[in-house]
């Protein structure tokens, strides 16, 4: 539970983030800077920095469009209607133990589900998290991967979006400590978080596939008609 909570605080502290930097963004876009030193130095560095201010300026048009969100907001689903969806067995080890909690600060409430499964060599843990009441707000807040392309591959492994089951998605793997983890965002609000170690991948995309992600849709969707 306790590291429930400071998941949860962690989230939260990040939407004040959020805020912070998009005000800073919109307020350094604002500023028209003299146009000779413009002409001059802009020439110099303009194409090489293009790239980066390109991908740079989607992330800040991203953050400011969830800031502002489009419809009504709506209260995340109960923490025990996520428990329901976290299997008895994940990647053939079994359920040690299961929480849930529902809480919130600054307006923003969050409802989160976390199971932990483990055998004498190998653990894993899935976390089901929605925040209903910021559900634009959710991926920057707990999830950078939902905004920029990442792929990224070394001796020691590799990480990269990517899609799964038509979900944005973010995999990352240690091939030297046996580590891996998968997350993906549901509805634009549930975002299922599973963490293995001393698993292979493909079983921690096996527990994965134990999740309904269907059923975390369908969630989404009668929160969503019952808040109209």
């Amino acid at each position: 539970m306790i590291q429930m909570q400071w998941t949860i605080r962690l989230i939260l502290a990040g939407l004040a983030l959020i805020g912070l930097l998009v005000m800073m963004g919109c307020g350094m876009c604002s500023r028209k800077p003299d146009a000779d030193q413009a002409a001059q130095k802009g020439e110099e560095a303009g194409e090489a920095a293009q790239p980066g201010l390109q991908q740079m300026g989607d992330a800040l048009s991203k953050m400011k469009e969830a800031m502002e969100g489009k419809g009504e907001p709506v209260e995340p689903v109960d923490h025990q209607a996520l428990k329901a969806l976290l299997p008895e067995t994940a990647a053939d080890l079994a359920r040690e133990s299961t929480e849930g909690e529902k809480s919130g600060a600054m307006g923003v409430k969050v409802s989160m589900a976390r199971a932990h499964y483990a055998n004498e060599e190998s653990s894993l843990d899935i976390e089901i998290t929605d925040m209903g009441t910021a559900s634009g707000l959710t991926a920057m807040a707990s999830a950078a991967w939902t905004l920029v392309d990442i792929d990224k591959e070394s001796a020691d492994g590799y990480e990269r979006t990517m899609t799964y089951r038509g979900h944005r998605a973010f995999e990352k793997f240690d091939s030297q400590s046996q580590r891996g983890e998968m997350h993906v965002l549901v509805a634009k609000r549930f975002i299922v978080n599973i963490q293995g170690s001393n698993l292979p991948m493909d079983r921690i995309k096996s527990a994965l596939g134990e999740v309904d992600l269907g059923q975390l849709a369908t969630l989404a969707k009668e929160a969503a008609e019952s808040a109209q």
